[in-house]
């Protein structure tokens, strides 16, 4: 069974509906017996939340785990109006938070949850994000792949030493071991992530149970089938397929997308000053016009009139040409990718979780 939750706005200026985002968000219980993913997209004051959080299989209460990380995420941001002063610390305590909230409700019922996370914030035209464990988040400059989030897991560290490729990662028999997680004995070590947004960037945040059945290429064409396929559409579409490719087996999934159009109201703002700064520039002009041809004794020199230069503005367009997600035996492999991973290192000694 699939459930789907999407969230879409437009403004209207002049009659005219202008898109400034898109988010949504969708969940498939894969082939497992119990949901233990919780995804939620959440806007107040114009600014957005994506969460995603993977309860642990292999510790009793995932599901619970998941579901308070969720919660708390959400509760945190309504506290702050939607507008927190200092987002990255911000994520940070926040994440801790729902790190020591699932251990005191564990404890209440003699058991360890835990979960991975993954939560980004949308300030405005700026993007911030944190993550504990393997649920990811992969950043689309302009259509383009940038970069994702650096997982804490065994199979990463195999990664970065050159041991596996990326298209391994997801079939690795190491692939459940993870190194950090929220929830448990031990504060989580939050890894930090931040960018500017420009028209056409994305962020898609997504569990373990869609990125091993999507390689970095297939992502890239989901995102970009936005005008061909609606976003109340195609992340359906995406966790339905990875249900499929996993089978009777595969995990969970969920993913949250946001994609960025731009500020309009900060066009509008830049528009009136520019406008603003050409009227006051054009009375200037016709004050000193009339002090100078004004008559005098003596006889005033001819001068070459002055010319104003119009000021023109063209604006970038993105165009989407992709119709469909590739076949997974047609897509690139994503080791040919190489992400500009930038979230700092773990340790290697750090204890590992053994998950299902």
């Amino acid at each position: 069974m699939t459930v789907f939750h999407f969230h879409h706005e437009q403004k209207a200026k002049n009659k005219m509906k202008t898109k400034t985002y898109d988010i949504a968000s969708a969940i498939h219980i894969g082939g497992r017996e119990e949901q233990q993913d919780s995804v939620k997209v959440y806007t107040l004051n114009n600014n957005h939340l994506l969460v995603v959080a993977d309860g642990m299989g292999g510790h009793r209460g995932g599901q619970l785990a998941s579901k308070i990380a969720v919660d708390v995420c959400v509760k945190c941001f309504q506290q702050e109006k939607g507008s927190p002063s200092n987002p990255k610390d911000f994520l940070k305590q926040m994440v801790h938070h729902a790190s020591e909230e699932i251990k005191t409700q564990g404890e209440l019922q003699n058991i360890s949850p835990r979960t991975t996370l993954v939560v980004a914030i949308i300030l405005g035209n700026h993007a911030y994000w944190a993550h504990v464990g393997d649920s990811r988040l992969y950043y689309f400059k302009q259509s383009v792949f940038s970069q994702r989030t650096r997982d804490h897991s065994v199979v990463q560290m195999l990664l970065d030493t050159d041991q596996i490729t990326e298209e391994e990662m997801g079939t690795h028999p190491d692939q459940n071991r993870l190194l950090q997680s929220v929830g448990g004995e031990n504060p989580p070590k939050v890894s930090l992530g931040e960018t500017a947004l420009e028209a056409g960037d994305a962020l898609l945040l997504c569990s373990d149970g869609l990125w091993e059945r999507f390689d970095i290429p297939e992502i890239t064409k989901a995102i970009n089938l936005e005008g061909k396929v609606g976003i109340e559409t195609w992340p359906q579409k995406m966790v339905d397929e990875a249900a499929k490719r996993g089978g009777p087996k595969g995990d969970n999934i969920s993913l949250a997308v946001y994609k960025h159009y731009g500020n309009n109201s900060s066009k509008v703002q830049n528009t009136r000053v520019l406008i603003s700064g050409l009227v006051f520039l054009t009375l200037m002009l016709a004050v000193a016009a009339f002090a100078f041809f004004k008559p005098a004794e003596k006889p005033i020199p001819n001068t070459e009139p002055t010319q104003i230069e119009e000021l023109t503005r063209t604006e970038e367009s993105i165009s989407d040409d992709l119709n469909s997600v590739a076949p997974y035996s047609e897509a690139v492999p994503a080791s040919k990718v190489e992400p500009p991973y930038t979230e700092a290192s773990n340790d290697d000694n750090q204890r590992v979780i053994q998950v299902e």
